[in-house]
């Protein structure tokens, strides 16, 4: 039930959104065509999320935000109906009026709305232009970026590989497996769950609709604690992770902090399954015990841990009918719900981690933004000492560090 989000509201963005960065389509008609944006975009300008290549994080960060930049087309050509353009010294030439002329790319995009059949010989380009105009009518932000990472995924290729592959054409079965992703898309349902994956600081984790998508805050989270347990000098620190979800966070600690023993608890056991065939996946499924349980409970009394970290619910309830699509319905409303104020959990926390906290330890959580001194209030009157408040990318007091007075 690891972490809580929101997209509307005032914590966290949607796991997988960029600021919308797609190309002009002229409004239905045509894009630009490969020839028209200069050849540096493709060697360093379009940079591919991070980890692309074994899961999907699209994060809002400025060191992996894709920078376009928008050009005019390629002489000067007027639109008429039907799809033709008057006759020049460049008459014959383009995908884009391949595009334009055939209307096969109409045909693909129409058929996302009426389910009917469809032929072969739609390129990868034709995809792209309507597929961002029903994406993008759908409400889904980004989404020239979005059907460029689905392409990507079901082609089983980098996305940069797809701007050298514009007049490649797509069988049969690719355009079959495209449409459904597509219209799923347009419905809302996260693209992490639609190809299956997410990275997290480069390691390939498996999320479905029964964990909570990790978010790059939470990636803020498993740094400072990797990086605590590597100068605490501790020679084989005993680490807690509550509500594990995916089990992203203990994973990384675990492949960060080899010497670390780590227990990982989550009251779903569903979750568990997940975090359970992800560790396996990263070979660390021996180094970490997981319990199923609610916060503390599955614990021994007497249990102490040199690291405690969570990231809990923490959003408001009644803000939580507000959040985008994306998060209300599809993130489990466990790892969301943090009560009247969003500060429930984070109190069960201040006061039960106490108890199982080894001396000189940590505690480390992730909070929402405007949490961070009713949140120092909290841990302050439960007998903590708060050292620090760390700040996310955007500027927002993001990971609360403690220890016991």
């Amino acid at each position: 039930m690891s972490g809580a989000a929101a997209g509307a509201v005032r914590h966290r963005a949607v796991a997988g959104f960029e600021p919308g960065q797609c190309w002009q389509s002229f409004q239905g008609k045509r894009a630009f065509a490969f020839g028209c944006f200069r050849r540096e975009q493709l060697e360093g300008d379009h940079r591919s999320p991070v980890g692309f290549g074994t899961g999907v994080n699209i994060t809002n960060k400025s060191h992996c935000r894709l920078n376009v930049r928008h050009e005019k087309p390629c002489g000067k050509r007027k639109i008429l109906r039907r799809g033709k353009r008057e006759a020049g010294p460049d008459a014959d030439g383009g995908v884009a009026d391949q595009c334009l002329e055939t209307g096969r790319a109409h045909r693909f995009f129409s058929l996302l709305q009426d389910g009917g059949g469809y032929s072969c010989g739609v390129t990868v380009l034709e995809v792209i232009q309507k597929s961002t105009e029903f994406l993008g009518r759908k409400g889904v932000e980004s989404p020239r970026l979005q059907i460029e990472l689905l392409l990507a995924h079901v082609l089983r290729m980098p996305r940069l590989k797809l701007y050298l592959s514009f007049d490649r054409e797509l069988t049969e079965a690719e355009l079959a497996t495209l449409r459904e992703l597509v219209k799923r898309r347009g419905n809302r349902e996260p693209l992490q769950h639609l190809v299956g994956t997410v990275s997290f600081w480069g390691y390939e984790i498996v999320v479905n609709r029964d964990v909570f998508i990790p978010r790059p805050e939470t990636e803020l989270l498993a740094e400072q604690c990797w990086i605590w347990l590597e100068q605490s000098g501790i020679e084989s620190p005993a680490v807690l992770d509550v509500g594990t979800g995916s089990g992203c966070v203990a994973i990384a600690l675990a492949l960060r902090c080899p010497a670390a023993r780590l227990t990982a608890i989550d009251i779903s056991e569903a979750a568990l399954g997940v975090a359970r065939a992800n560790a396996a996946r990263h070979g660390v499924g021996d180094r970490i015990t997981f319990c199923c349980g609610d916060a503390f409970s599955p614990l021994a009394k007497g249990t102490r841990f040199d690291l405690i970290v969570s990231n809990p619910p923490y959003i408001p309830t009644e803000e939580i009918s507000r959040l985008q699509p994306e998060v209300r319905d599809y993130d489990p409303r466990i790892a969301l719900d943090g009560g009247v104020d969003g500060l429930g959990f984070i109190r069960r926390l201040a006061v039960e981690a106490a108890d199982y906290i080894a001396p000189g330890g940590r505690l480390m959580i992730e909070i929402g933004e405007g949490q961070a001194e009713p949140a120092r209030g909290i841990f302050g009157a439960a007998g903590w000492n708060v050292e620090d408040v760390k700040i996310d990318d955007q500027g927002c007091p993001r990971i609360l560090v403690a220890r016991r007075c």
